[in-house]
């Protein structure tokens, strides 16, 4: 799969393309789009690489990250669950970053979080759409959209492909 976007967001133009990768589900991909949309007003590193001098020597790829001028990351952003023993690991190595998780599903937000609440990672925020929105989501995103619309961190308000999409995030603790 491979999702094409044409974004006109936030007063802003851009062009975000995204291609499953072999380990990739195509809910991922579609978070991978989402969290693009969510975090666009950061200069995010949409196709992160273990050769970027900020990943040096890690085992752990962000699905985006910033950074700051002397190369160290202060947004982590990962798009689906993962593993604690990830989490534990790069919220001990990157220990100034801000971590941020999406999930597609709220039951999967409250899983993490009680899951997180019991281990040692503590920076990590935990966000996910709201009952039966993913799925909408789902539903509008094909492989070639235009995207025209305002978001925030915690919320869009986005015409894709003619259609209105407008949601907020749910926070987990």
């Amino acid at each position: 799969m491979k999702i094409r976007s044409d974004l006109y967001l936030n007063n802003h133009s851009q062009l975000l393309t995204f291609v499953q990768g072999p380990q990739d589900t195509k809910d991922r991909v579609l978070l991978r789009l989402a969290a693009a949309l969510f975090y666009g007003g950061y200069p995010l590193i949409t196709d992160p690489s273990i050769q970027h001098p900020a990943l040096w020597g890690q085992e752990y790829v962000p699905d985006f990250f910033v950074t700051n001028d002397t190369n160290d990351i202060t947004l982590w952003i990962q798009c689906g669950k993962t593993t604690i023993n990830k989490l534990e690991k790069i919220s001990k190595r990157f220990h100034h970053a801000r971590f941020v998780m999406l999930l597609g599903l709220p039951h999967e937000g409250q899983q993490m979080a009680d899951t997180v609440s019991s281990s040692s990672v503590r920076q990590l925020e935990i966000w996910s759409f709201q009952k039966g929105e993913f799925e909408r989501w789902r539903h509008l995103v094909t492989e070639k959209n235009d995207i025209i619309g305002e978001s925030s961190e915690s919320n869009l308000n986005l015409v894709i492909n003619n259609d209105l999409f407008v949601t907020d995030l749910i926070r987990f603790h």
